[in-house]
């Protein structure tokens, strides 16, 4: 959690020319976060799927599936809160630079 906000905010000081508040630097923010983010459901997909591994193999294939059938609402909804949240991250911290002059 720590390392995507420094990650999403360090990519708004290094883009502060790229990340306006226009249509079109709106839309390069989404594009960047939606790259992160798809990486980042992946591992927190690996991450659930090891700890049911973990446990008791007879209550395994029944939690693999309870995951399998919960995992397009589940990351669906996680990626579009991700979404939104990050990406006025990164548009914040690119007006913080712009206006501070904090910017690389």
């Amino acid at each position: 959690m720590a390392w995507n906000i420094f990650m999403h905010v360090l990519i708004g000081l290094m883009g502060a020319d790229f990340f306006t508040f226009t249509a079109k630097g709106i839309l390069f923010a989404v594009l960047i976060v939606t790259v992160t983010q798809a990486s980042d459901l992946f591992r927190v997909y690996k991450d659930k799927k090891k700890k049911i591994e973990e446990g008791p193999e007879k209550e395994q294939s029944a939690k693999l599936q309870e995951l399998k059938d919960s995992l397009p609402t589940f990351l669906g909804m996680t990626f579009v809160k991700g979404l939104f949240y990050y990406t006025l991250l990164v548009m914040v911290s690119s007006e913080v630079a712009r206006s501070g002059g904090v910017g690389f």
